[in-house]
């Protein structure tokens, strides 16, 4: 009986692990501050960065934690060697989730490294470099402001809805996550649309902050009456774990919004 037991313990605690993955993000939004002169070393010059988090999404009613840091590459420009910075340990404030996290490295123009993660999540992060000479003092560096983070894997399609708009067959396509708004330093839930006679566009609809790291299931198209496209909807998303659905924009607007955009040629 207890061998039985030990068993289903194991296979239960190998379901749940098997639900941690690394994900990969990836920005050319980096800015560095407060940098140490260093001779015919430039630590001010950066290229981008990349950034790996663990999630651990488990199934059912339970809330998923917040993806956790677990390494980070700064690609430095002009010839200088890359920054990578593994093993990340999450410092405890308090919190359920953590956005503080430290980190030792060898190998890059010092010996020892310590590295401090503020404010880190999986859109942006401070990123502070320091050194701990002789009298245990640690001695800044740099600090590399991270910000644009964008998950490199595919965004999958979720639900899918096709309608009518101004006579014309219009196919809207819910994707999962978030995605950055052009020329915006915000990320939003997305449509693609195909609006035949028109071609295609991104649709970004409005944000709903405590949604941010929610994965979106499901498309509703509810009527509301008509606009000069015709028949008009209240679009809404239902998102993992919730019951309820979130208003997230209205068609007709979305619509003009979108393919108006740079002399679109919406009617």
């Amino acid at each position: 009986m207890k061998k039985q037991f030990l068993t289903l313990a194991i296979a239960a605690t190998t379901a749940m692990s098997s639900q941690a993955e690394l994900i990969k993000y990836e920005t050319s939004d980096i800015r560095v501050s407060d940098s140490i002169n260093i001779t015919n070393l430039e630590l001010n010059k950066v290229e981008g960065a990349t950034a790996w988090f663990e999630t651990n999404e488990i199934a059912g009613p339970r809330e998923p934690q917040s993806p956790r840091l677990k390494r980070l590459v700064i690609d430095m420009a002009g010839g200088l060697d890359n920054l990578v910075i593994n093993d990340f340990d999450q410092i405890n404030d308090g919190s359920s989730n953590s956005s503080l996290y430290e980190a030792k490295t060898a190998g890059w123009i010092f010996r020892d490294l310590y590295v401090l993660a503020t404010e880190v999540n999986t859109e942006s992060m401070r990123i502070n470099i320091s050194v701990k000479p002789n009298n245990n003092l640690h001695t800044q560096i740099a600090e590399f402001n991270i910000g644009g983070l964008q998950r490199t894997d595919r965004n999958p399609v979720v639900d899918i809805a096709t309608i009518k708009a101004n006579d014309k067959r219009l196919q809207l396509k819910l994707l999962e996550r978030k995605q950055l708004v052009p020329n915006r330093s915000e990320n939003r839930y997305v449509l693609e649309a195909n609006w035949f006679g028109y071609g295609k566009k991104t649709i970004y609809l409005n944000n709903i902050n405590s949604y941010d790291n929610h994965k979106a299931v499901g498309l509703e198209l509810i009527e509301l009456g008509h606009s000069e496209l015709g028949q008009d909807y209240e679009i809404r998303v239902r998102f993992e774990n919730s019951p309820e659905t979130k208003q997230m924009g209205y068609l007709h607007t979305l619509l003009k919004d979108s393919f108006n955009e740079h002399g679109g040629m919406m009617p």
